[in-house]
């Protein structure tokens, strides 16, 4: 694949989670009656996934490897200074875990503390030429 088409593909999760979030806006939208009996559930159901698609397509777009945004700066830098991609996701992923932690989201704070050690192993080991 050539480096744009790396690109497009990287951008094609998150966007496909947009655009399903905008969907369900637009269900949403449409089905203002929404209100009473089976409706309400199936509004309750709509506003997660609006919620839980736009949420988890910007924090997949953070530049942490090996999320989609990590991916992305990758095919942008095209590879070049892989120590600098490391602390760029160290630090995305440090302060996401301070902010999921702040949120009261304790696995979220856990799994993206772990993202910021691998990046800074992947910058470390950039450092000595095992990129």
């Amino acid at each position: 694949y050539t480096r744009k088409q790396k690109i497009v593909i990287t951008v094609a999760g998150p966007f496909f989670g947009f655009v399903m979030a905008g969907g369900c806006y637009g269900i949403l939208f449409l089905g203002q009656d929404l209100q009473s009996g089976a409706g309400g559930y199936l509004k309750y159901f709509l506003i997660l996934m609006i919620y839980l698609n736009t949420f988890w397509s910007f924090l997949n777009l953070l530049p942490i490897v090996p999320l989609d945004g990590g991916q992305l700066l990758g095919h942008i830098m095209h590879d070049k200074k892989p120590v600098l991609r490391g602390i760029i996701g160290a630090f995305s992923a440090f302060v996401a875990g301070i902010i999921l932690l702040q949120l009261g989201y304790i696995f979220g704070m856990i799994l993206f503390g772990f993202l910021a050690y691998q990046n800074l192993q992947a910058a470390e080991r950039a450092k000595r030429g095992y990129w």
